[in-house]
């Protein structure tokens, strides 16, 4: 079984007054990643990577965010060539990051597969989907079967009896019944 935790392009530092932590810039959060992901590896043997808040952040001249853009897709990329072994999942993208991850997207949210446009792009693009906590599995498990025969990874939580694990199963049996149909 592969394991993974989350990671961010930013570090952890006390918040000044001594009363807890903040996350904090770094100049370069391709090296902060990879840091991160190397103890990982070393400790716990992890292989699989959701990256949180994975934003560029734009300030103005006095520090005030105005804007947050997802980070350029060459910093994944990077990212990936440093760890070829591990999956990579950021929770914002562009298109390009398809290339080199496997993007975050949640049901609830309306994602439900990899956009057809990225495929066509990508070929070998797929995603990781958070199907629980959203609309009802019954309802759409069709549309999630067919994401799962096309390439697309359920993220759901297996660590404990969740009602939602059952629901989950049959979709993956549902895609494998569907793509013996296809064949």
């Amino acid at each position: 079984m592969r394991t993974g935790i989350s990671v961010r392009p930013t570090r952890v530092v006390t918040a000044g007054n001594g009363h807890g932590w903040k996350q904090e810039d770094v100049d370069d959060p391709v090296a902060e990643m990879s840091s991160k992901i190397d103890y990982a590896q070393k400790r716990w043997g992890c292989t699989i990577f959701y990256v949180d808040s994975n934003v560029a952040y734009e300030r103005d001249p006095n520090g005030q965010v105005t804007g947050d853009p997802p980070m350029a897709a060459k910093d994944f990329q990077a990212l990936a060539q440093k760890h070829p072994n591990c999956l990579l999942i950021p929770e914002h993208k562009t298109d390009q990051y398809w290339a080199y991850t496997a993007p975050y997207g949640e049901l609830r949210l309306g994602t439900s597969s990899t956009p057809e446009e990225v495929r066509l792009t990508y070929p070998h693009g797929f995603s990781v989907l958070r199907v629980v906590d959203g609309p009802s599995l019954d309802d759409t498990a069709a549309e999630l079967a067919a994401s799962v025969r096309a390439g697309d990874v359920l993220l759901f939580r297996p660590w404990w009896n969740d009602p939602s694990n059952q629901q989950i199963k049959h979709i993956y049996t549902l895609s494998q019944e569907q793509q013996v149909k296809s064949n």
